[in-house]
């Protein structure tokens, strides 16, 4: 079966990455955050990176912040997993056994869920074919509504871009009036 990309029931965002990369606190906000309601629950989830290490570490980031009971309903699926787990992660997936998956490209490949919630992409770090791929990965089922998310470092942002302009005319104006004091 082939599906159209055309895909109304796949809402797309973008958010701004606020925290430093390496903590996955956005990431954690997102999935997990304190503020969630008594009875939440975390939508079935794929994230992608472009990197094994951080598929890893993220998926690390995101257990500490877990209630002990779920801390293994977060695994990361890529290249280096058995193709044994590979198939039994898929399968504890789709069953809900698992909440999601921070995963690479090795996972998007021939897997159709029809139930998958939330799909995010890690960084502005792919090109625009590999995106759309990963975010066709949202509820494949065209009764469903899926959300797929962007998560982009600053510097993509024009506000950034014109709060670094304004900083640096502001530190070149300041450095031509101590130039003048010392005349």
């Amino acid at each position: 079966i082939q599906m159209s990309n055309d895909r109304p029931n796949v809402y797309l965002a973008v958010r701004r990455i606020r925290h430093a990369l390496t903590s996955y606190r956005d990431l954690a906000d997102l999935l997990v955050s304190p503020n969630r309601p008594p009875g939440y629950k975390i939508p079935k989830f794929l994230v992608f990176f472009d990197s094994k290490r951080e598929a890893i570490a993220a998926a690390d980031a995101l257990r500490e912040r877990l209630p002990p009971e779920f801390k293994t309903k977060v695994v990361w699926f890529n290249s280096d997993n058995s193709p044994e787990f590979r198939e039994q992660t898929t399968e504890d997936l789709a069953a809900g056994g698992y909440y999601g998956l921070m995963c690479t490209d090795a996972f998007g490949m021939g897997v159709d869920l029809a139930d998958i919630e939330l799909v995010i992409q890690w960084r502005c770090s792919c090109d625009l074919d590999t995106l759309w791929q990963r975010f066709g990965r949202a509820a494949r089922d065209p009764r469903r509504e899926g959300l797929a998310v962007l998560f982009a470092e600053s510097k993509h942002f024009d506000s950034w871009k014109a709060e670094q302009a304004k900083r640096r005319k502001t530190r070149a104006h300041q450095g031509a009036e101590k130039a003048i004091e010392k005349e």
